[in-house]
């Protein structure tokens, strides 16, 4: 987010650049297509995702990710198929979807532009903190 030409993909991989650069699940790449070196994500020392993550969607605060998939776990957070990250692939203090308690995979998500902070998802999922849903939910994310 940092430059609106950073590139950010996400998959079932484990590296990148023939092995080259860890990455699991995740990687920042510069506009000219270089790994970005000031993101953790990017390096050995984060273990990534415990399942592929599917979509990634920059905030509207030129700050921060958010990253969907089948994972529960980023880097030994627990996360149930939902996280936000800052630029240098950190979770940001204080970050909380209230309710969150995914029951199946997020495969798509939207950031509303209209400065409410929403955002949309929409999955294989039936309930979202043991509330019954329809796969698609709007959320506040602070």
């Amino acid at each position: 987010p940092d430059d609106p030409n950073d590139i950010y993909v996400v998959g079932d991989f484990t590296s990148f650049n023939s092995g080259a650069v860890t990455a699991t699940g995740i990687i920042r790449l510069n506009s000219d297509g270089s790994v970005d070196a000031n993101t953790t994500f990017n390096t050995a020392a984060v273990t990534g995702f415990d399942a592929p993550p599917f979509r990634v969607e920059s905030a509207t605060d030129g700050v921060h990710i958010y990253v969907a998939g089948a994972f529960t776990d980023f880097d030994g957070h627990t996360s149930e198929h939902l996280i936000k990250l800052n630029n240098t692939g950190n979770i940001p203090a204080g970050w909380d979807l209230p309710g969150v308690g995914f029951d199946g995979n997020i495969n798509e998500i939207e950031v509303a532009d209209d400065g409410t902070q929403h955002i949309y998802l929409g999955g294989s999922f039936n309930n979202i903190g043991g509330v019954a849903n329809g796969k698609i939910v709007k959320a506040t994310a602070t």
